[in-house]
């Protein structure tokens, strides 16, 4: 990938080191099951664990996982899942170790799904040895992804553009990686060098993809580059999405062009919370307070459901002084709807 290089920082393991596992010669898994001691199936063990994690009982899944005879590696894999689901992702770590030095080849699943729940860079640093020690980056695109969405998570911005350098065949989606993870670092300039050589290798765009530059264009207050987009998504049918035609009205938004924002919702049929936020959110920094209200009634008459977003936006409109009777009006729907936190 021409202009994409950058060698592979190292990383060191932080975390204290999990205790062994248990061996508990009495109970079996029948205590759980109902199903007789004597039972060695893996497959039994193993639908048992994973009933167990996906239930939330992960304490009796690590009953049944260390009184298991013999463990495979999708028993392993589904004690993993189990803690990952439930938020326990330092004994997902200690059982991925364990996973390791009983000789368990660690698959291109187990790394996805650890990786797909690190939101910490104190757990990303965990499992970025362990990603490179086992080989799976160049080859599998489905990990590589992941490590990808990963490290922007924890804005390592340069390690995703590292493992994207490292693949052998990116696909769509590691190209829309990039994107997004440029994006959320506001490294907008590599973000549209990015897009430019994802057209220029002949990769096709999505709505996520066009969606994702357009936001950029508006980080960047970029209105020529960003309409050239909008003439892409007009060929291609994308404004029916509301993601897309939602970034759009915010880039006009961006760049003060009001007439534009209006004229891009007037043209969408049908509205949904994103694409009524949006505009709102416009009106709203732009301090048109009666236009943000009048949309907000005319949405909710048309049953479009309001969120968070949609009365903080329209908070900001009312934030100067006077507005009771509005104010008022707000806080009634604000406490309908159960969103008093806000």
């Amino acid at each position: 990938m021409g202009g994409f290089t950058l060698p592979t920082p190292p990383f060191h393991s932080i975390l204290p080191r999990p205790p062994p596992l248990r061996r508990r010669p009495a109970a079996a898994a029948g205590e759980f099951s109902g199903e007789p001691t004597t039972t060695k199936s893996a497959f039994g063990y193993n639908a048992l664990l994973s009933a167990l994690g996906k239930s939330g009982r992960v304490a009796d899944a690590r009953r049944v996982f260390d009184e298991m005879p013999q463990r495979d590696v999708v028993s392993w894999n589904a004690m993993i899942s189990g803690y990952l689901s439930h938020g326990h992702k330092n004994e997902a770590f200690g059982v991925l170790y364990r996973m390791q030095e009983a000789g368990i080849r660690v698959s291109g699943f187990t790394l996805s799904i650890t990786a797909s729940s690190i939101c910490s860079l104190q757990h990303a640093k965990q499992l970025h040895g362990i990603v490179f020690r086992n080989g799976l980056i160049p080859t599998n695109t489905v990990v590589a992804n992941t490590v990808i969405g990963m490290y922007g998570r924890v804005g390592l911005s340069d390690y995703a553009r590292a493992v994207f350098n490292s693949m052998e065949e990116p696909d769509v989606v590691s190209w829309n990686s990039m994107l997004s993870v440029f994006k959320d670092s506001r490294r907008y300039n590599q973000a549209l060098e990015c897009f430019y050589s994802m057209r220029c290798y002949g990769f096709p765009v999505d709505e996520f993809t066009v969606s994702t530059v357009i936001n950029v264009c508006a980080g960047i207050r970029d209105l020529a580059e960003g309409e050239k987009l909008l003439a892409l998504c007009f060929k291609m049918g994308f404004l029916r999405n509301s993601i897309v035609s939602s970034a759009v009205i915010d880039l006009y938004c961006a760049c003060n062009r009001m007439v534009g924002a209006v004229r891009v919702f007037g043209e969408i049929q049908t509205w949904d919370s994103a694409l009524c936020n949006s505009m709102i959110s416009c009106y709203a920094r732009k301090g048109l307070t009666d236009e943000a209200m009048g949309l907000f009634a005319e949405a909710t008459r048309k049953g479009v459901l309001s969120n968070e977003i949609t009365f903080t936006s329209i908070l900001r409109s009312h934030s100067s002084v006077g507005f009771a009777v509005e104010k008022t009006q707000i806080h009634c729907w604000i406490c309908k709807l159960g969103l008093e936190a806000i």
